[in-house]
């Protein structure tokens, strides 16, 4: 038995050594790849703080643990002897003190490791508390710096919890031991408890009550974020109630601990049970009864008076907490006054409505541009670039390696991990133009070709959006699966797991081996490279490899023989998982773009400073990271595509969050100064932010609190049809679009990203926000409000007018016969001077080819809707020309003219014998175009049908009008 026994030590030994060993590759790993990006002190501020607070951790539950269990153990033979019914004999008490006392100490070990790690995982809370910065604004109720609730708040809370929990833990490991000691013994008659024993667990529950007592003095704050009145925060039941009643608990705790006390001298501990009752009662009525009570019978019949206050609260902290505060609002009188001449005065907004969905120009990417299967356009991206002196809104995408994608027989370690380690260039195109149903190219090709003089000189691209490895199994996410708070809790916890398990697995690559790397495709060679850039982690020597194979749970990278002395190794590729790892306390968006800088390519990825601790704020909850009520756009991270230098810009100082993370990490951030020129030209206001604001302006532009309790001026984000395919209609929210216009007011176009909104429960458009992104005016956001009285189309009504357009409606009932698809892009709403212009673009796509063209527009304008190969016809068609001379600055690149409508001859009259023979010969042109599939000239020969029809018509109705 001895033997097995020490067999199973060591095995166990051997398991915790083998764990530490790996944990300790990791962490050594960690650090170089830190050092590679710039960013040690970074890691080692985190892990020298996580190491403190898991001694401080331990150490605390040790100093709790160790002293109550050896007091228990060193009275055990006096409590033996007091017993007269012992259940044990002497031998059989002698053979479990044998293995007891080791096993009761390495319990505890173990029991402190486990609080160590709990102490160590609030390591952000603790450098938080150490580093806090003011916000300078103080809570209505209890007149505390808002940095109390979301720096120092926290930190007693989660200490006291942990405390509590601990001594919780010990009590009971005490208890037992006492029941094992036979100090406490329990039997059908009677309960009996020894004298030490109970003044012991009375001394605990005394330092228990001490900590209850502290909690409940900290859950007054709480009701800051009560949910129970008619708005988010602390209502009149909650202040009226709930916050005297957490008093008194605590009050009451700190009494019954004494009564605790005072029972160790008496042989009953009924005075520590009466306090302890009293605390249960108030507790119970005080913290649920009477609350309930007074908000049914006294604040729901007067809510609007009982609340009115706590309503302007928050109103003012959610307005403050979203950035709403600093929204100017101007009035637009939506006139339908255009002409042909105003337009040509913003021909730089004409020339940028973007015609480009970024769904279907995606597929013409990838069918046009992907060259090679290995290659993908993981998505499209919406920027501004100046090309020739002008200012044109562009859609780009990087062309990156998916080795996911290799031919099965190429799927080698070598070729994933040392031949395929690269994308290669971006294709660009402009926002509108169009070349026979397709897009025109700024930069296409590999390498790249660009017809308008922009230049890529470093193509290659090591970092960025597509990770190699497949997703594990999908999880449900906790956000739109599971209904209970239990299973979102779970289905979260799940997705975190996985998450931590495929960074572990995280894919890399082996730079300046022997083998050369393939670089892009030429004909039926390859051209090869070899990397020349900054990324990587030295891994020729021995021991290095020996690390690295461990990590990655590899052992080629060991035995290899491609590695050489000055080979690297490239891992965390991922872009985003790269910047969560150097500065996981941010939250970064979802939509990472790609930009083109002085000729290399760049990743911009917006990072936001949250949190849920602002008092009175409205909390967001339609984001799938996290519950927030406060939120700002403080830091732009900027990747470097080829070397995988991270930079950290903080683009808002003023931010309290972003101050507090400077304090603890002072080399992380750069000023927004620092960030070059050629970068700062292309930032822009994230989409998502936009929405989150967007979405609390729909209710929060009400600052009345009688208003705002009636929602009688509730807006909500216009909607939009997705129509794909034959006849399945969606209807959607319109998402915040990018665009080049000049705001009413302004002296220039620049980029802005807009969004309109319709009343609650009405179709027409009440007003739209935009939002600036350009450097010297970034983050400044303008809504522009509908007179009330006058109608103004929204989007849904002109998706319905465009639907009741007969000629619109004829044409898109021919498209989506048999063989095709018709693809409604994004209804665009442009403002203009003091009018509205709608733009609609639609794609076809054939059954047999996933290649979508454009090939109507369709433009709305007052009461006027006309669909037409080109936008300019289309404007032409409402506005006619101008009469004035386009101006010399707004004209097209020469390399990519815009596309001009043919110009038509005289229509010659003819008889009606040659119209019915051409309607003949025309229809069996169109029988044999579709018998093809040839869809494009299916629908070329129904229109010259129709034409052809209409002019017979024509034809045959003019002797009856000359007669009659």
């Amino acid at each position: 038995m001895l033997r097995s026994n020490r067999l199973l030590f060591i095995g166990l030994a051997l398991i915790v050594l083998l764990v530490i060993l790996l944990k300790a590759v990791l962490l050594y790993t960690d650090w170089l790849w830190f050092g590679e990006v710039g960013y040690q002190a970074v890691f080692a501020k985190i892990l020298g703080t996580r190491v403190l607070l898991w001694l401080v951790g331990a150490g605390i539950f040790w100093a709790l643990a160790y002293p109550n269990v050896r007091t228990v153990r060193r009275g055990r033979l006096r409590l033996v002897a007091l017993s007269e019914r012992s259940m044990l004999s002497p031998e059989e008490r002698e053979l479990i003190e044998r293995f007891a006392g080791p096993a009761i100490f390495w319990i505890i070990i173990a029991a402190s490791v486990v609080a160590g790690l709990y102490v160590s995982s609030r390591w952000r809370i603790w450098l938080q508390f150490l580093h806090a910065s003011p916000f300078g604004v103080e809570d209505p109720i209890f007149h505390h710096d808002i940095g109390f609730y979301v720096f120092r708040w926290p930190f007693w809370q989660t200490a006291l919890q942990g405390l509590s929990a601990a001594l919780v833990l010990v009590v009971l490991f005490v208890a037992l031991l006492y029941f094992y000691e036979e100090g406490i013994q329990i039997s059908e008659e009677e309960l009996f408890i020894a004298t030490q024993a109970k003044n012991h667990l009375l001394g605990l529950g005394a330092a228990f009550l001490v900590l209850r007592g502290g909690l409940y003095w900290l859950k007054r704050y709480e009701i800051l974020y009560s949910s129970r009145g008619v708005v988010f925060g602390a209502g009149y039941t909650d202040v009226h109630a709930n916050l005297p009643v957490y008093t008194l608990l605590a009050v009451l705790c700190i009494i019954a601990a004494g009564l605790c006390l005072r029972s160790w001298g008496e042989r009953s501990p009924r005075p520590a049970l009466y306090g302890l009752g009293a605390v249960l009662l108030v507790a119970v009525v005080g913290g649920n009864v009477y609350p309930k009570l007074l908000q049914q019978f006294l604040v729901a019949p007067n809510e609007i008076d009982k609340e009115k206050q706590y309503i302007e609260y928050n109103i003012a902290f959610t307005r403050r907490a979203y950035g709403l505060d600093q929204i100017q609002e101007h009035d637009f009188a939506a006139e339908e006054a255009l002409e042909a001449n105003d337009l040509q005065r913003n021909a730089v907004t004409i020339r940028n409505i973007r015609l480009w969905d970024h769904r279907p120009l995606r597929s013409t990417y990838e069918q046009m541009q992907e060259i090679r299967p290995y290659y993908e356009f993981h998505g499209v991206d919406i920027d501004r670039y100046r090309i020739q002196g002008e200012l044109y809104q562009v859609m780009l995408s990087a062309r990156e390696l998916d080795h996911n994608q290799l031919p099965e027989q190429a799927k080698r370690w070598v070729n994933e991990h040392v031949v395929y380690t690269h994308g290669y260039g971006i294709c660009m195109s402009p926002a509108n133009r169009v070349e026979n149903g397709l897009p025109a190219w700024f930069i296409k090709d590999i390498p790249p070709v660009s017809p308008v003089g922009l230049q890529v000189e470093r193509p290659e691209i090591y970092f960025g959006e597509v990770v190699k490895r497949p997703r594990s199994p999908e999880v449900v996410s906790p956000f739109t699966g599971p209904a209970t708070p239990r299973q979102r809790r779970r289905a979260e916890v799940e997705m975190r797991r996985q998450e931590e398990l495929e960074a572990e697995l995280e894919d890399y690559l082996l730079v300046h081996t022997a083998e050369p790397e393939f670089d892009y495709p030429q004909g039926t060679q390859n051209v090869k490279t070899r990397y020349q850039g900054r990324g990587g982690v030295p891994v020729g020597s021995f021991w290095r490899r020996i690390l690295f194979a461990l990590r990655f749970r590899d052992a080629k990278i060991f035995l290899t023989q491609f590695v050489t002395p000055q080979s690297r190794i490239i891992f965390r590729r991922q872009i985003r998982r790269r910047v969560e790892t150097i500065a996981p306390f941010l939250t970064y968006d979802d939509d990472p773009y790609i930009v083109l800088a002085e000729g290399r390519l760049y990743w911009i990825i917006d990072a936001y400073t949250i949190t849920r601790r602002y008092p009175y704020s409205e909390p967001e909850l339609r984001t799938p990271h996290r519950m927030f009520n406060y939120i700002r756009n403080a830091v732009k991270v900027v990747v470097d595509a080829y070397h995988g230098t991270t930079t950290f810009y903080l683009v808002d100082e003023t931010d309290p969050l972003a101050k507090t993370y400077s304090r603890i990490f002072p080399s992380l951030f750069k000023p927004f100064a620092a960030m070059p020129p050629e970068l700062r030209a292309h930032i822009r206001y994230p989409q998502d932010l936009f929405e989150f604001q967007a979405a609390m302006y729909t209710i929060y532009h009400m600052t009345d609190p009688t208003t705002f309790y009636n929602k009688e001026d509730q807006w909500t984000i216009a909607r939009e049809r997705s129509q794909e395919g034959q006849g399945q209609d969606q209807w959607q929210l319109m998402r915040p679009y990018y665009i080049i216009m000049r705001l009413p007011g302004e002296p220039e176009e620049e980029f802005i990203l807009i969004l309109p909104f319709t009343p609650r429960n009405k179709r027409n458009m009440i007003a739209w926000m935009c939002a600036k992104c350009d450097p010297e005016d970034y983050g400044r956001i303008i809504v522009f409000g509908f007179p009330k009285r006058k109608l103004v189309y929204g989007p849904e009504q002109i998706e319905a007018r465009i639907d009741q357009d007969p000629d619109i409606s004829r044409q898109l009932t021919l498209w989506s016969q048999r063989g095709s698809e018709v693809f409604r892009g994004n209804l665009l709403v442009i403002p203009i001077e003091e009018s509205l212009l709608y733009v609609e673009p639609l794609y076809l796509r054939a059954e047999a080819s996933p290649l979508p063209e454009l090939k109507r527009v369709i433009v709305v304008y007052g009461k006027r809707v006309v669909m037409e190969p080109t936008l300019e016809r289309a404007l032409e068609r409402i506005f006619g020309r101008p009469t004035e001379a386009p101006p010399e600055e707004v004209a097209p690149p020469p390399e990519v003219p815009p596309p001009t409508p043919p110009e038509v001859s005289p229509p010659v009259e003819r008889q009606p014998e040659a119209l019915i023979a051409e309607a003949v010969q025309t229809f069996e042109e169109s029988q044999a175009a579709l018998q093809e599939g040839d869809w494009r000239r299916y629908g070329e020969v129904v229109k010259q049908l129709e034409q052809t029809l209409r002019e017979l018509e024509s034809r045959m109705r003019r002797p009856k009008e000359s007669t009659d």
